[in-house]
């Protein structure tokens, strides 16, 4: 076996450890921006009930909000790559009823659900969402790294694989950003205001 089978195998086997489909592959890549979209919200949140002097506040859109994207990874975990290939391939009336159902089925759990407010110190829950903004980051840094080891010994990564982390990874830099952006927003609506 050569260089190139010997790399090829190992990666194979590394595939075939992880999970046969590859779904713990594509859970890793969509875990991080999922994580940064909760962080991005208790973030916003945080500043929110700090700057009105009193606790966090999460009421039941946001508490629905935050089932459903637990819910969204827990099937990218169960048929990542079967989901994917349906939002990819599918046509675009069937993808469009999809989402059209889910936003029905979300409307109609806050409306129905009795209000609930969730109370929470504002202090852990900025921590929370910091964390959960910056932890994705840092590890994107770690993952570049490391794939970068990986292409000069000769190991490359299948084309929709690539494309696929491309998008991923530009998520991890873009919802950070969005919240300071938001939270910059805010604070200067507050000084002008």
């Amino acid at each position: 076996m050569g260089d190139g089978d010997a790399a090829t195998g190992q990666a194979t086997s590394e595939t075939t450890d992880g999970g046969s489909d590859g779904s713990e592959a594509l859970l890793t890549s969509v875990a991080a921006p999922m994580i940064q979209i909760l962080g991005l919200f208790l973030t916003v949140g945080a500043f929110l009930a700090w700057r009105g002097g009193g606790d966090v506040e999460l009421p039941t859109v946001a508490l629905v909000l935050a089932g459903v994207v637990v819910l969204v990874g827990a099937a990218f975990a169960w048929r990542g790559d079967a989901l994917l290939g349906f939002v990819v391939g599918g046509s675009p009336v069937v993808v469009a009823s999809a989402f059209v159902l889910l936003s029905v089925l979300v409307l109609a759990a806050v409306l129905l659900l009795p209000s609930v407010r969730l109370t929470l110190s504002t202090a852990p829950v900025a921590i929370i969402g910091v964390v959960s903004l910056v932890g994705p980051m840092a590890e994107a840094v770690q993952h570049r790294r490391s794939s970068r080891g990986g292409r000069r010994e000769g190991v490359r990564a299948a084309s929709r694989d690539r494309l696929f982390n491309t998008v991923l990874g530009y998520l991890v830099w873009q919802i950070p950003l969005a919240a300071v952006l938001l939270v910059g927003a805010l604070w200067l609506a507050d000084v002008t205001g």
